[in-house]
């Protein structure tokens, strides 16, 4: 598993995106924050919901220079399908990308080899590559949206972070 602070080795994957099927390489998002939502499963009882919330907040993460990605092991007519079933994903704003194989996952050791599964795992990238905050939970276990852009406004911050700290706390 990688660590806090640990560059991000070099990875790519097939996407579904708003304009179709493409390539996205890890390289594509230096110089800009970049969430990683792992997922299990496109048409499972949790992993929808959390896509609707992050393509409705995106704005507020683009607006502070980061990008999302989705990774779940299913594959891009899979995320297709889900997108094109959900009037919540009318407009797609971030890529859904195909992990079939579990290899961008075992890159960061939150993959079941069991259950040829992906954890339910948040990872936040800096500029740099470097990996800034890394939250894995139980695939029942759905994420904030808020905290998730809370961790990220303090991680860009720079400084630190008490209990209960927000965002355009001095």
């Amino acid at each position: 598993m990688l660590n806090i602070n640990e560059e991000v080795p070099y990875f790519e994957g097939t996407a579904y995106t708003a304009t179709g099927v493409k390539t996205v390489k890890s390289i594509d998002f230096k110089g800009k924050w970049l969430v990683l939502l792992f997922y299990v499963a496109d048409f499972s009882a949790v992993c929808p919901t959390e896509i609707i919330e992050f393509n409705k907040e995106y704005g507020r993460f683009d607006s502070n220079n980061a990008d999302i990605l989705g990774i779940s092991t299913d594959s891009v007519q899979d995320h297709e399908k889900l997108v094109n079933t959900n009037k919540d994903l009318s407009h797609l704003n971030f890529p859904l990308v195909s992990d079939s194989t579990g290899n961008i996952a075992k890159i960061f050791g939150i993959f079941d080899m069991v259950k040829k599964k992906i954890q339910r795992s948040t990872v936040i990238i800096n500029p740099d590559g470097l990996i800034k905050y890394f939250l894995v939970t139980d695939n029942y276990l759905g994420r904030n949206t808020e905290e998730t852009y809370r961790a990220l406004k303090g991680l860009q911050s720079g400084k630190a972070c008490p209990v209960n700290w927000k965002a355009g706390d001095s």
